[in-house]
C-alpha cells in the first residue's frame, strides 16, 4: 500500500536516493521511490570495485545512445545506471566535490544560495572521508564513505614532473583544486559504496513505516490537476498505477530521463511537445536544452618496463601478480576493491579562465578496462603494463540536447551531446595533448622504465597538428558525466529556481545533475550527492 505519501521520489539514483533518506526522517512523513530498475544487492559486478564497466549494456544499464554525431566519434554508448543507487552504483566510484569557482559560477547565473561557501556544510553533511584535512574542509561523520587510495610505485614520478612544469601537488577536495591530485573513491571496506548503501537501506531499515522503495518501476508521467503536480503514473508487472502525493513530486531520474519525463507531462518547448500532440502544461523552452558532458581523448599510451600476468588469471588462480595498481589496491584493505590508481592533473588555460583540462592517468592493461574479465582470458599470459592518459575538457563550450523521439514513455528519447561543435573545444582538447607531449620531456621521459607507445602517429603519416585533431575528433568519447538538462537559474532558459522548483506550476521539483546550470570542473558524482542533500533540507524548510 502506497497510497497516503507526502513525497513521491522518482529515481533512486545518486541523488534520489539522498533526497529520499533525509524527507524520510521528518516525524509523520511517508516518502515514495519509485525507480525503473532492480534490486542492487547482492550484485558482485556492483559491490566489487575492480569490475567497474562490467554493469555497462547489461540490465544494470539504461543502454541510452546518443545519435550520430556531426563533429565527433558518430554513436556513442552512454551507460546510466538502472538499479538501486542509479549511477553510483555503477561509476568509476571518482569523489571529487569541484572547484570552488564553479559553484561561485553558478551563483552569479543566478543560482542563489549556491555558492561555494553555502553549499560547502551539505559537503561536509554527506562526508565520512577517509582524506587527511589539515584545513578542516571535509565532513567526518556522514553517511557517504570516502578512501584515499593508496600510492602507486611510480606516482611520485608523474608528481615531479608536474612539479617541473610548474603545478603544485594538491587536494581536489580540500583547499587547492588546481595541480596534481590523488583521488578519493566512494568504497567502504574495500566494496564500492552507493547512494543506495549509504542512505536508503540504512533508511529502510530505520524507519521501514517511513520509506517505502518500489523497483522495477517505470514512470510514465508526472500527473497535473490544473498547474499542481499530485501524483504520477508507473507501470509494474504490467500493470499500470496511480499515486497522489500530499505535497510533492521531487524528479530525480537523471540528466537523460528527467527532461524525457518532464517533456511527457507536458513541460517543456511548446513546439516540440505539439509536434509529437503532447498537451503543453507549462511552456519552458530549456527542457532538455544545455546538455552538459565532459569528454576526453584516450590514444595515448606509456609502456612500463614491468610484466604482468592477466587480471583473469589472477583472480581465477590467485597466484600471479596483475599489476603494479592492482597490488597497490588489492592491499587496501585486503580486498580485490578497484580500478587502477587515478591522478588528476587539473590546470587553468590561458584562454580563459573557465576554460580547464584535466589529465586522466591509469596504470592499466588496456586489455583491463571494462572488458577484463571477457578480454583478458584470451590473452597472452603475459603483457606489458601500459598507461593510458587522457586530457579531458572540464568546462566545454559545446552543448547539446535531449528531445523525445515519440510520446511512448518506454522509447528512449534523442540524445545528442552536440560534441566538438565549438572549434574551441578542439583547440583545447589539442592542448591537452601538448601538455602530455610536455609531462613525459620532463622526468618521466628520462627514465627507462617508460617507453611511448608506438601507436602514437604511426608512420608519422600526418603533420603532428593535424594528427592531433583528427585524433580528437575519432577518438572522443564520453566521461559519463551528463548534466543541465533542466538548469537553475532565472533566465528565460532555466528550469527551476534555486529552490529546485519548477517555473511555472507547483509541487514540483527537481533534485539531480540535470539542474545544474552549467557542468563542474570534476566528476559529477560528488555535486550530485551535495545536489541531494540541499535539495532535501530546502523542501523540508519550505514545508
Amino acid at each position: 500500500n502506497v497510497e497516503g505519501v507526502e513525497y513521491i521520489v522518482l529515481g533512486a539514483g545518486t541523488s534520489g536516493c539522498v533526497v529520499a533518506s533525509r524527507l524520510s526522517e521528518a516525524n509523520n512523513t511517508r516518502v515514495l521511490v519509485l525507480e525503473a530498475g532492480d534490486e542492487d544487492v547482492p550484485n558482485a559486478v556492483i559491490s566489487v570495485p575492480g569490475m567497474y564497466g562490467q554493469a555497462f549494456n547489461t540490465k544494470l544499464d539504461w543502454g541510452f545512445e546518443t545519435i550520430p554525431q556531426k563533429q565527433a566519434c558518430k554513436s556513442l554508448r552512454w551507460p546510466r545506471g538502472k538499479v538501486l543507487g542509479g549511477s553510483s552504483s555503477i561509476n568509476a566510484l571518482i569523489y571529487t566535490r569541484g572547484s570552488p569557482r564553479d559553484f561561485d559560477l553558478w551563483s552569479q547565473m543566478g543560482a542563489t544560495g549556491w555558492n561555494y561557501s553555502e553549499i560547502l556544510p551539505f559537503y561536509k553533511k554527506l562526508e565520512s572521508s577517509g582524506a587527511r584535512d589539515p584545513l578542516k574542509m571535509r565532513g567526518n561523520d556522514g553517511p557517504l564513505r570516502t578512501t584515499m587510495l593508496r600510492e602507486l610505485e611510480k606516482s611520485e614520478d608523474f608528481v615531479n614532473a608536474g612539479l617541473e612544469l610548474g603545478y603544485k601537488k594538491g587536494d581536489c577536495n580540500g583547499g587547492q583544486f588546481e595541480g596534481f591530485h590523488f583521488v578519493e573513491a566512494t568504497m567502504r571496506n574495500g566494496a564500492r559504496e552507493t547512494a543506495s548503501t549509504a542512505y536508503i537501506r540504512p533508511a529502510v531499515r530505520e524507519r521501514p513505516n517511513q520509506l517505502h522503495v518500489v523497483v522495477n518501476a517505470q514512470v510514465e508521467k508526472v500527473v497535473f490537476e490544473g498547474k499542481t503536480a499530485v501524483g504520477v503514473t508507473f507501470i509494474k508487472n504490467g500493470i499500470r498505477s496511480f499515486v497522489r502525493a500530499r505535497k510533492e513530486v521531487i524528479l530525480s531520474a537523471g540528466a537523460v530521463s528527467t527532461p524525457h519525463l518532464l517533456m511527457l507531462s507536458g513541460i517543456g518547448d511548446k513546439r516540440h511537445l505539439s509536434s509529437l500532440n503532447i498537451t503543453t502544461i507549462a511552456d519552458i523552452p530549456g527542457v532538455g536544452a544545455n546538455l552538459q558532458d565532459h569528454f576526453l581523448t584516450f590514444g595515448h599510451f606509456i609502456d612500463v618496463e614491468a610484466k604482468v600476468r592477466s587480471l583473469y588469471d589472477f583472480l581465477l588462480r590467485g597466484n600471479t601478480r596483475c599489476g603494479t595498481t592492482f597490488i597497490s589496491l588489492i592491499q587496501n584493505d585486503g580486498v580485490i576493491c578497484s580500478k587502477p590508481k587515478k591522478y588528476f592533473q587539473h590546470g587553468r588555460q590561458s584562454e580563459t579562465k573557465s576554460s580547464r583540462l584535466h589529465h586522466f592517468f591509469n596504470l592499466v592493461n588496456p586489455q583491463f578496462r571494462s572488458t577484463a574479465f571477457n578480454q583478458a582470458k584470451n590473452t597472452k599470459q603475459e603483457l606489458l603494463s601500459t598507461f593510458s592518459i587522457a586530457p579531458c575538457l572540464m568546462t566545454p563550450h559545446s552543448s547539446g540536447s535531449i528531445r523525445l523521439k515519440s510520446s511512448d514513455p518506454l522509447e528512449m528519447p534523442l540524445i545528442d551531446p552536440n560534441y566538438l561543435s565549438d572549434p574551441k573545444d578542439v583547440e583545447l582538447m589539442v592542448q591537452g595533448i601538448w601538455q602530455i607531449q610536455q609531462l613525459f620531456a620532463n622526468s618521466i621521459q628520462s627514465s627507462s622504465s617508460y617507453t611511448t607507445n608506438a601507436r602514437t602517429n604511426p608512420g608519422n603519416i600526418l603533420p603532428v597538428e593535424d594528427l592531433y585533431k583528427c585524433l580528437v575528433r575519432m577518438e572522443t568519447m564520453t566521461s559519463y558525466h551528463p548534466c543541465c538538462t533542466a538548469k537553475m537559474g532565472k533566465d528565460k532558459m532555466a528550469v527551476v529556481d534555486p529552490r529546485l522548483r519548477v517555473y511555472n506550476v507547483q509541487g514540483l521539483r527537481i533534485a539531480d545533475a540535470s539542474i545544474m546550470p552549467v557542468i563542474t570542473s570534476a566528476n559529477t558524482q560528488g555535486p550530485c550527492y551535495m545536489i541531494g542533500e540541499k535539495a532535501a533540507h530546502m523542501i523540508k524548510q519550505d514545508w
